[in-house]
Protein backbone atom coordinates (compact mmCIF):
# COMPACT_ATOMS: atom_id res chain seq x y z
CA UNK A 1 0.00 0.00 0.00
CA UNK A 2 1.37 3.26 -0.87
CA UNK A 3 2.86 4.75 2.34
CA UNK A 4 0.93 7.91 2.24
CA UNK A 5 -2.48 5.99 2.36
CA UNK A 6 -1.24 3.82 5.25
CA UNK A 7 0.13 6.52 7.32
CA UNK A 8 -1.75 7.21 10.56
CA UNK A 9 -4.00 3.52 10.20
CA UNK A 10 -4.25 1.31 12.82
CA UNK A 11 -4.62 -2.67 12.21
CA UNK A 12 -8.88 -2.24 12.64
CA UNK A 13 -8.57 0.73 9.89
CA UNK A 14 -6.11 -0.49 7.22
CA UNK A 15 -8.31 -3.43 7.25
CA UNK A 16 -11.34 -1.27 6.53
CA UNK A 17 -9.31 0.40 3.78
CA UNK A 18 -8.21 -2.73 2.31
CA UNK A 19 -11.36 -4.68 2.19
CA UNK A 20 -12.32 -5.36 -1.20
CA UNK A 21 -16.58 -7.14 0.55
CA UNK A 22 -19.10 -5.34 2.00
CA UNK A 23 -18.10 -4.42 5.19
CA UNK A 24 -19.47 -2.56 8.62
CA UNK A 25 -17.11 -0.06 9.85
CA UNK A 26 -18.48 0.60 13.31
CA UNK A 27 -17.16 3.54 15.69
CA UNK A 28 -17.93 6.61 17.40
CA UNK A 29 -18.18 10.05 17.00
CA UNK A 30 -14.58 11.49 16.54
CA UNK A 31 -13.41 8.21 16.19
CA UNK A 32 -11.64 8.71 12.44
CA UNK A 33 -14.68 6.90 10.53
CA UNK A 34 -14.36 10.13 7.71
CA UNK A 35 -10.69 9.56 8.06
CA UNK A 36 -10.67 5.93 7.47
CA UNK A 37 -13.32 6.64 4.19
CA UNK A 38 -11.06 9.14 2.83
CA UNK A 39 -8.11 6.60 3.09
CA UNK A 40 -10.26 3.64 1.61
CA UNK A 41 -11.26 6.03 -1.49
CA UNK A 42 -7.43 6.73 -2.11
CA UNK A 43 -6.74 3.41 -1.80
CA UNK A 44 -9.05 2.37 -4.67
CA UNK A 45 -8.18 4.76 -6.15
CA UNK A 46 -4.71 4.68 -6.30
CA UNK A 47 -3.95 0.87 -5.19
CA UNK A 48 -6.52 -0.63 -7.76
CA UNK A 49 -6.63 2.10 -10.32
CA UNK A 50 -10.59 2.75 -10.08
CA UNK A 51 -11.87 5.98 -12.00
CA UNK A 52 -13.29 8.23 -9.56
CA UNK A 53 -16.62 8.15 -11.40
CA UNK A 54 -16.38 4.84 -10.76
CA UNK A 55 -17.08 5.37 -6.90
CA UNK A 56 -19.99 5.93 -5.25
CA UNK A 57 -19.87 7.21 -1.79
CA UNK A 58 -22.91 7.73 0.44
CA UNK A 59 -23.21 10.39 3.41
CA UNK A 60 -26.62 11.29 5.24
CA UNK A 61 -26.30 15.00 5.16
CA UNK A 62 -25.05 18.09 2.97
CA UNK A 63 -22.74 19.32 5.30
CA UNK A 64 -21.04 15.27 5.37
CA UNK A 65 -20.97 15.30 1.87
CA UNK A 66 -18.96 18.26 1.50
CA UNK A 67 -17.10 17.63 4.28
CA UNK A 68 -16.09 14.23 2.42
CA UNK A 69 -15.26 15.66 -0.94
CA UNK A 70 -12.78 17.96 0.60
CA UNK A 71 -11.12 15.09 2.83
CA UNK A 72 -10.97 12.92 -0.42
CA UNK A 73 -9.45 15.60 -2.42
CA UNK A 74 -6.90 16.84 -0.20
CA UNK A 75 -5.89 13.45 0.31
CA UNK A 76 -5.08 13.22 -3.74
CA UNK A 77 -3.67 16.44 -3.86
CA UNK A 78 -0.99 15.62 -1.27
CA UNK A 79 -0.23 12.26 -3.02
CA UNK A 80 0.68 14.45 -6.34
CA UNK A 81 2.21 16.28 -4.24
CA UNK A 82 4.30 13.39 -2.68
CA UNK A 83 4.48 10.72 -5.08
CA UNK A 84 7.23 10.16 -7.29
CA UNK A 85 7.12 11.62 -10.64
CA UNK A 86 5.97 9.12 -13.18
CA UNK A 87 4.90 6.69 -10.70
CA UNK A 88 1.74 4.64 -11.02
CA UNK A 89 0.74 6.53 -7.74
CA UNK A 90 1.78 9.95 -9.06
CA UNK A 91 -0.21 9.40 -12.29
CA UNK A 92 -3.12 8.02 -10.80
CA UNK A 93 -3.66 10.56 -8.31
CA UNK A 94 -3.57 13.36 -10.95
CA UNK A 95 -5.52 11.86 -13.03
CA UNK A 96 -7.96 11.43 -10.17
CA UNK A 97 -7.17 15.27 -9.28
CA UNK A 98 -8.14 16.07 -12.65
CA UNK A 99 -11.34 14.24 -12.94
CA UNK A 100 -12.59 14.96 -9.50
CA UNK A 101 -15.29 16.80 -10.95
CA UNK A 102 -16.86 13.61 -12.29
CA UNK A 103 -16.66 12.32 -8.61
CA UNK A 104 -20.28 11.13 -6.83
CA UNK A 105 -19.80 12.06 -3.18
CA UNK A 106 -23.63 12.88 -2.36
CA UNK A 107 -26.20 12.69 0.45
CA UNK A 108 -28.63 9.25 -0.40
CA UNK A 109 -31.47 11.85 -0.99
CA UNK A 110 -29.35 13.44 -3.55
CA UNK A 111 -28.57 9.59 -5.08
CA UNK A 112 -31.66 8.48 -5.06
CA UNK A 113 -33.11 11.51 -6.56
CA UNK A 114 -30.49 10.82 -9.56
CA UNK A 115 -32.52 7.80 -10.13
CA UNK A 116 -35.51 8.79 -10.04
CA UNK A 117 -34.76 11.60 -12.94
CA UNK A 118 -32.99 9.24 -15.22
CA UNK A 119 -36.02 6.50 -14.88
CA UNK A 120 -38.77 9.44 -14.27
CA UNK A 121 -40.87 7.34 -17.26
CA UNK A 122 -41.70 4.50 -15.43
CA UNK A 123 -42.46 6.26 -12.62
CA UNK A 124 -44.87 8.65 -14.05
CA UNK A 125 -43.11 12.03 -12.79
CA UNK A 126 -41.75 14.17 -14.71
CA UNK A 127 -37.70 14.18 -15.15
CA UNK A 128 -37.21 18.08 -13.58
CA UNK A 129 -38.73 17.40 -10.45
CA UNK A 130 -37.52 19.12 -7.53
CA UNK A 131 -37.24 18.26 -3.64
CA UNK A 132 -38.88 21.40 -1.80
CA UNK A 133 -38.66 20.72 1.73
CA UNK A 134 -40.22 24.33 2.29
CA UNK A 135 -43.24 23.53 0.06
CA UNK A 136 -43.60 20.06 1.91
CA UNK A 137 -43.62 22.15 5.19
CA UNK A 138 -45.81 24.81 3.70
CA UNK A 139 -48.70 22.51 2.61
CA UNK A 140 -48.37 20.49 6.14
CA UNK A 141 -48.83 24.04 7.77
CA UNK A 142 -52.21 24.91 5.85
CA UNK A 143 -53.64 21.30 7.03
CA UNK A 144 -52.20 21.26 10.78
CA UNK A 145 -54.22 24.59 12.22
CA UNK A 146 -57.70 23.05 10.84
CA UNK A 147 -56.94 19.79 11.63
CA UNK A 148 -56.48 20.51 15.61
CA UNK A 149 -59.54 22.73 15.81
CA UNK A 150 -61.76 19.79 13.85
CA UNK A 151 -60.23 17.41 16.86
CA UNK A 152 -60.11 19.77 19.47
CA UNK A 153 -62.94 17.80 21.81
CA UNK A 154 -60.41 15.47 21.75
CA UNK A 155 -59.38 15.11 25.21
CA UNK A 156 -55.65 14.77 24.70
CA UNK A 157 -55.58 18.25 22.61
CA UNK A 158 -57.66 19.63 25.42
CA UNK A 159 -55.03 18.62 28.10
CA UNK A 160 -52.07 20.22 25.28
CA UNK A 161 -53.95 23.20 24.93
CA UNK A 162 -54.33 24.08 28.28
CA UNK A 163 -50.43 25.47 28.50
CA UNK A 164 -50.44 27.03 24.80
CA UNK A 165 -51.68 27.64 21.36
CA UNK A 166 -53.55 26.28 19.14
CA UNK A 167 -50.76 27.12 16.61
CA UNK A 168 -48.03 26.32 18.56
CA UNK A 169 -49.41 23.04 19.16
CA UNK A 170 -50.42 22.65 15.29
CA UNK A 171 -46.43 23.59 14.72
CA UNK A 172 -44.75 21.39 17.31
CA UNK A 173 -46.74 18.45 17.69
CA UNK A 174 -47.98 17.86 13.99
CA UNK A 175 -46.23 19.89 11.48
CA UNK A 176 -42.29 18.98 12.90
CA UNK A 177 -43.42 15.36 13.32
CA UNK A 178 -44.63 15.10 9.84
CA UNK A 179 -41.96 17.30 8.38
CA UNK A 180 -38.52 16.30 10.16
CA UNK A 181 -39.78 12.56 10.91
CA UNK A 182 -41.66 11.31 8.74
CA UNK A 183 -41.89 10.70 4.57
CA UNK A 184 -44.13 8.83 2.49
CA UNK A 185 -41.04 6.09 2.16
CA UNK A 186 -41.02 5.55 5.47
CA UNK A 187 -43.85 7.02 7.79
CA UNK A 188 -43.24 6.90 10.91
CA UNK A 189 -44.12 3.83 13.27
CA UNK A 190 -45.96 5.08 16.52
CA UNK A 191 -46.50 1.82 17.94
CA UNK A 192 -42.36 1.30 17.86
CA UNK A 193 -42.05 4.68 19.58
CA UNK A 194 -44.71 4.03 21.89
CA UNK A 195 -43.43 0.53 22.72
CA UNK A 196 -39.70 2.52 22.84
CA UNK A 197 -41.11 4.78 25.18
CA UNK A 198 -42.64 2.57 27.56
CA UNK A 199 -39.33 0.82 27.92
CA UNK A 200 -37.38 3.44 28.65
CA UNK A 201 -39.49 4.90 31.10
CA UNK A 202 -39.25 1.12 32.91
CA UNK A 203 -35.54 0.95 32.68
CA UNK A 204 -35.41 4.42 34.24
CA UNK A 205 -37.98 3.78 36.86
CA UNK A 206 -36.09 0.36 37.90
CA UNK A 207 -32.81 2.75 38.02
CA UNK A 208 -33.87 5.87 39.83
CA UNK A 209 -36.94 4.68 42.21
CA UNK A 210 -34.52 1.97 44.73
CA UNK A 211 -31.81 5.00 45.25
CA UNK A 212 -33.86 7.79 45.87
CA UNK A 213 -36.37 5.79 48.43
CA UNK A 214 -33.39 4.66 50.01
CA UNK A 215 -31.78 7.71 49.91
CA UNK A 216 -34.77 9.50 50.98
CA UNK A 217 -35.47 7.19 53.52
CA UNK A 218 -31.83 7.59 54.98
CA UNK A 219 -32.23 11.40 55.50
CA UNK A 220 -35.48 10.85 57.33
CA UNK A 221 -34.22 8.81 59.82
CA UNK A 222 -31.60 11.56 60.73
CA UNK A 223 -33.63 15.18 60.38
CA UNK A 224 -34.88 17.24 62.81
CA UNK A 225 -38.58 17.39 61.06
CA UNK A 226 -40.95 14.09 61.43
CA UNK A 227 -40.79 12.69 58.04
CA UNK A 228 -41.85 8.96 57.24
CA UNK A 229 -42.62 7.46 53.42
CA UNK A 230 -46.01 6.19 54.36
CA UNK A 231 -46.51 5.41 50.58
CA UNK A 232 -45.12 3.01 48.21
CA UNK A 233 -43.77 3.93 44.63
CA UNK A 234 -45.33 1.68 41.59
CA UNK A 235 -43.80 -1.70 40.67
CA UNK A 236 -42.71 -2.59 36.79
CA UNK A 237 -45.71 -5.16 37.41
CA UNK A 238 -47.80 -2.45 38.23
CA UNK A 239 -46.36 -0.62 35.48
CA UNK A 240 -47.25 -2.94 33.05
CA UNK A 241 -50.49 -2.97 33.57
CA UNK A 242 -51.20 0.70 34.11
CA UNK A 243 -49.83 0.53 30.66
CA UNK A 244 -51.80 -1.95 29.52
CA UNK A 245 -55.02 -0.55 30.59
CA UNK A 246 -54.80 2.90 32.13
CA UNK A 247 -58.15 3.62 32.65
CA UNK A 248 -59.00 0.16 35.34
CA UNK A 249 -59.93 1.57 38.75
CA UNK A 250 -56.52 -0.54 39.65
CA UNK A 251 -54.80 1.80 37.44
CA UNK A 252 -56.03 5.38 38.94
CA UNK A 253 -55.86 3.96 42.37
CA UNK A 254 -52.03 3.25 41.59
CA UNK A 255 -51.91 6.87 40.41
CA UNK A 256 -52.99 8.38 43.39
CA UNK A 257 -50.65 6.38 45.62
CA UNK A 258 -47.80 7.36 43.58
CA UNK A 259 -48.91 10.73 43.25
CA UNK A 260 -48.87 10.80 47.22
CA UNK A 261 -45.64 8.92 47.20
CA UNK A 262 -43.61 11.86 45.15
CA UNK A 263 -45.08 14.35 47.61
CA UNK A 264 -43.32 12.36 50.52
CA UNK A 265 -40.29 12.40 48.20
CA UNK A 266 -40.52 16.33 47.63
CA UNK A 267 -40.72 16.80 51.16
CA UNK A 268 -37.40 15.45 51.81
CA UNK A 269 -36.25 17.46 48.77
CA UNK A 270 -37.07 20.57 50.23
CA UNK A 271 -34.71 20.23 53.13
CA UNK A 272 -32.03 22.76 53.91
CA UNK A 273 -28.97 21.33 53.13
CA UNK A 274 -26.89 21.17 56.12
CA UNK A 275 -23.23 22.40 55.66
CA UNK A 276 -20.31 20.07 55.43
CA UNK A 277 -18.67 20.79 58.93
CA UNK A 278 -22.45 21.21 60.73
CA UNK A 279 -22.87 19.10 63.76
CA UNK A 280 -25.29 16.56 61.77
CA UNK A 281 -23.34 15.93 59.19
CA UNK A 282 -20.44 15.47 61.42
CA UNK A 283 -22.28 12.80 63.04
CA UNK A 284 -23.60 11.06 60.34
CA UNK A 285 -20.06 10.54 58.95
CA UNK A 286 -19.14 9.17 62.38
CA UNK A 287 -21.71 6.68 61.45
CA UNK A 288 -20.36 5.76 58.05
CA UNK A 289 -22.81 7.73 56.23
CA UNK A 290 -23.23 11.33 54.81
CA UNK A 291 -26.29 12.93 55.59
CA UNK A 292 -25.56 15.77 53.02
CA UNK A 293 -24.67 13.60 50.45
CA UNK A 294 -27.97 11.27 50.99
CA UNK A 295 -29.83 14.59 50.48
CA UNK A 296 -28.08 15.44 47.36
CA UNK A 297 -28.21 12.87 45.98
CA UNK A 298 -32.75 12.78 46.25
CA UNK A 299 -32.02 16.44 44.97
CA UNK A 300 -30.15 15.39 41.45
CA UNK A 301 -32.39 12.07 41.61
CA UNK A 302 -35.98 14.58 41.71
CA UNK A 303 -36.32 16.45 38.80
CA UNK A 304 -35.54 12.61 36.48
CA UNK A 305 -38.05 11.31 38.99
CA UNK A 306 -40.94 14.06 38.27
CA UNK A 307 -39.95 13.87 34.19
CA UNK A 308 -41.11 9.83 34.81
CA UNK A 309 -44.22 10.68 37.23
CA UNK A 310 -45.30 13.47 34.50
CA UNK A 311 -44.92 10.95 31.57
CA UNK A 312 -46.76 8.43 33.47
CA UNK A 313 -49.61 10.39 35.04
CA UNK A 314 -49.99 11.71 30.94
CA UNK A 315 -49.94 8.28 29.85
CA UNK A 316 -53.69 7.88 28.78
CA UNK A 317 -53.32 11.34 26.85
CA UNK A 318 -49.97 10.27 25.29
CA UNK A 319 -51.61 7.19 23.96
CA UNK A 320 -54.56 8.91 22.91
CA UNK A 321 -52.91 11.55 20.53
CA UNK A 322 -50.40 8.83 18.69
CA UNK A 323 -53.62 8.07 16.48
CA UNK A 324 -54.67 11.72 15.72
CA UNK A 325 -50.54 12.26 14.41
CA UNK A 326 -50.82 9.06 12.16
CA UNK A 327 -53.77 10.14 10.53
CA UNK A 328 -52.78 13.38 10.31
CA UNK A 329 -49.35 11.88 8.75
CA UNK A 330 -52.00 10.20 6.45
CA UNK A 331 -53.62 13.24 5.14
CA UNK A 332 -50.59 15.08 4.19
CA UNK A 333 -48.95 12.19 2.45
CA UNK A 334 -52.08 11.96 0.72
CA UNK A 335 -51.97 15.96 -0.29
CA UNK A 336 -48.05 15.28 -0.88
CA UNK A 337 -48.96 12.81 -3.65
CA UNK A 338 -51.40 15.09 -5.61
CA UNK A 339 -49.43 18.08 -5.41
Amino acid sequence: MYHLIEQGLNSAQRAAVCQLKNCVVSAGAGSGKTFVLARRYAYLVIEKNIPVENILTLTFTNKAAAEMYQRIYKTLVEITTQANTGSDSHIRAQRAVADFHKARIQTIDSYCGTIVRRASRFYGIRPDFTIDQEEVARLTRTKAVPYVLKHRENKALQCLLQTGRIEDLAENLFVDSYVNHSNIANPADFSQFENAQRTEIKETWSNIVPNITENAQTVMSRCDTALSLKHEPATLAQLDAYFANSTSPTAKSMVEELLLWVTEIYAVYKLTLPRANSKKELAAVADGTSYRQNLLDVRDAYFDLTALVTYICNYPYIREVFPLIKEFHNLCDIKKRVS
